[in-house]
């Protein structure tokens, strides 16, 4: 529940209602709600009446004639009810009687205590005033905390996924490098680029003016900004490459340094102005004509992509021939790739005197990769010929391909660049197609890192489905199974799994696509959807009516012989906020679906959630399984069962990986097992 929805109130357990109706009539105009309670009875239903209210239990007042077991009573009612409810959040305890101070600071010691030795209502008022301003205060400070919090997130995310290299820096020394930087220096990680001074990439191309004078000057002066026209050594082996410098005064971490952005140039071609070869076009309409198609054929089935096609050394062929002759050359590829493409459906342009962008549109991505093939072959096969000048000039060509993810035409070049870069230093004459610069699929990979993996898996369909059985004990003949999506690891043949990006995810809105990703591949099997498949489901990130809609469409062209789907709703994004998983039930509500809780009992207000979305499964969460058969061990378990069982919920017991813990589960009621002791690992379904 949002905290703007909460209320505060003070509970105020006397014998005689006198204090309650004092403090109702003198904060009438607090928005402050009181109420009263004679006995620990009456407190306990009181209290448990604001947790279903949902207002914060801001004060507890205890009247003088309340006595030590009593109060113990009445704390202990709060005690119980507090782990099931986010917004009991006792604040203080205001007693007219001293003889509790020891039993109050025994049972709360976690808590404030003040303690009012009068009777006197204006000490009393004043004392309930001075809390409740605390109190709104300590809001207003947390609300201020949390917004403060959420723009550094977007700062972060924003900085993690800009396509602009950016870095900060402290005398030529590197705090940080985004993805970006770190792609184009060539290095792996901030820490391997911390070895290297930025003084030793960037070189001023005019050879005069010094980068470390120029961080000096922005350090030690009145100047904020400062643009240099220079060269990153990217490594010794390679030439360099041409960048504009911006250098800036700014701040990260709380450290005054200078932000360094990083862009790409291309080398001065000897062609005047923007004029453009025969069938190529000017730079600027290639980028408005590209986006346009783009976007309009966004939800179209055609394969889109951009392709970077460079020269091969290109600097030692301008050596050999001299500037006009090896120009003379690269109007004579532009003229060998303008014969390989589609002059109806492709975009070209001459980019740079050595670089050509193409736009491609295909019916299948594989007549993209064969176009890039015979492009390299065509290249390799004609020899350049100029005059008496025959030489071989191959080219390296990067190719990245568009989708629902990615349809921004910088981005693409951006990509498609990257790819013929690599695909040059690694020696020329072939193609290469973008991949993200996930250099570590663990769990210490970044969030950009994970959320352009993320988008590149989707756009080009590389997401498997996993699938693991799940057994019912007391019906051998149910065919039950839980679909999840993964990722297949190429450099270790291994499959990297959901878990290990659920977190990065989280607020970048790639979970929605990613649910429906999922949808998509089920509909591709038919076996698959003779079962009755559980799929985790964020409900926060879908918009409930956009998604029925979706939803209504896909199962139209499909059989679905199984009892249902069953969509998983994670507790742990339910545990402060169940509103967005009731719109999503309500607006899903005439579709075939069923609902499950999934980590069930991973939140102390785990049998509330069960109680408020009557869902019809509950998959537990490993931690409650017990270790062993004490009693202390599974009271846990038996308490989240029998509540199960009062909400007609079927519980499902995951990560069961001994039989000695199946006789537990049998008693608990639990005949729905999830685990490998049975043989139940994920089995990976190809495309």
């Amino acid at each position: 529940m949002d905290k703007q929805f909460i209320s505060q109130s003070i509970l105020v357990v006397d014998d005689s209602p006198t204090t309650s109706q004092f403090l109702k009539q003198q904060l009438a105009s607090d928005d402050v709600r009181v109420h009263f309670a004679d006995t620990p009875e009456a407190a306990h239903n009181q209290l448990k009446a604001s947790t279903a209210a949902s207002e914060q239990l801001g004060l507890l007042v205890l009247g003088a004639e309340i006595n030590a077991a009593d109060g113990n009573r009445i704390i202990a009612s709060l005690r119980q009810l507090r782990p099931q409810c986010a917004w009991i959040s006792l604040l203080d305890c205001a007693i007219a009687a001293t003889d509790l101070q020891s039993l109050l600071h025994t049972r709360l010691q976690d808590q404030p205590l003040a303690i009012i030795a009068s009777d006197n209502d204006s000490v009393l008022l004043a004392h309930v005033r001075n809390r409740l301003q605390l109190a709104r205060n300590q809001s207003t400070i947390q609300t201020l905390q949390e917004q403060l919090q959420s723009i550094q997130n977007r700062f972060e995310h924003l900085l993690d996924t800009s396509s602009e290299a950016i870095a900060f820096v402290v005398s030529g020394c590197h705090l940080y490098a985004n993805p970006s930087f770190l792609e184009l220096v060539g290095m792996d990680s901030v820490e391997q680029l911390g070895r290297h001074s930025l003084l030793e990439l960037l070189v001023a191309a005019d050879k005069k003016t010094s980068i470390k004078d120029c961080l000096r000057e922005l350090e030690h002066h009145d100047k904020d900004t400062l643009e240099v026209a220079a060269e990153l050594q990217v490594s010794t082996s390679a030439a360099p490459v041409p960048v504009n410098a911006r250098l800036q005064r700014a701040s990260y971490g709380g450290e005054n340094c200078i932000q360094v952005t990083l862009t790409e140039k291309p080398a001065v071609s000897v062609v005047s102005g923007d004029q453009a070869l025969p069938g190529y076009l000017p730079k600027q309409a290639f980028y408005e004509m590209s986006a346009q198609v783009l976007q309009d054929t966004a939800t179209e089935d055609h394969a889109h992509a951009v392709l970077c096609v460079r020269l091969d050394k290109f600097t030692d062929i301008q050596e050999q021939v001299g500037l006009v002759t090896s120009e003379l050359m690269a109007h004579e590829r532009a003229a060998v790739l303008r014969s390989c493409v589609d002059e109806e459906h492709d975009l070209l342009t001459h980019y740079s005197e050595n670089l050509f962008l193409v736009k491609v549109t295909r019916a299948q991505r594989p007549a993209i990769e064969q176009l890039c093939k015979h492009i390299v072959t065509a290249f390799s096969e004609q020899p350049a010929e100029v005059g008496e000048h025959s030489l071989p000039v191959t080219c390296s060509i990067g190719y990245t391909m568009a989708g629902r993810q990615n349809h921004d035409i910088n981005t693409l070049i951006l990509e498609a660049a990257r790819a013929a870069r690599q695909a040059e230093q690694a020696g020329g004459n072939s193609s290469q197609r973008y991949r993200p610069n996930l250099r570590s699929v663990d769990e210490d990979s970044s969030r950009s890192q994970w959320q352009e993996r993320l988008r590149h898996a989707l756009d080009n369909n590389e997401l498997l489905l996993s699938v693991t059985r799940i057994s019912d004990i007391g019906d051998d003949s149910r065919q039950l199974a839980s679909v999840d999506l993964c990722l297949r690891d190429n450099e270790s043949d291994t499959h990297i799994y959901s878990d290990a990006w659920r977190n990065a995810i989280q607020g970048s809105g790639l979970r929605a696509e990613l649910d429906r990703q999922m949808i998509r591949l089920i509909m591709q099997k038919p076996d698959l959807l003779q079962q009755t498949l559980f799929l985790p489901i964020c409900a926060s990130e879908h918009d409930g009516k956009v998604f029925a809609d979706w939803l209504q469409a896909s199962l139209k062209h499909v059989t679905y012989q199984g009892t249902g789907l069953v969509f998983m709703l994670d507790s742990t994004d339910l545990a402060t906020n169940m509103q967005p998983a009731v719109m999503l039930k309500r607006a899903l509500a005439n579709l075939p679906v069923h609902w499950g809780l999934d980590l069930y009992g991973a939140t102390s207000n785990a049998e509330q959630l069960l109680q408020h979305l009557q869902t019809e499964y509950a998959r537990l969460c490993a931690s409650v399984l017990p270790k062993d058969n004490s009693s202390a061990a599974t009271d846990q378990l038996t308490r989240l069962a029998t509540a199960g069982n009062q909400h007609q919920a079927k519980i499902i017991a995951c990560s069961v990986d001994s039989a000695a813990v199946v006789p537990t589960l049998w008693q608990a009621g639990i005949k729905l097992i999830q685990g490998e002791f049975i043989q139940q690992r994920p089995e990976i379904l190809e495309a």
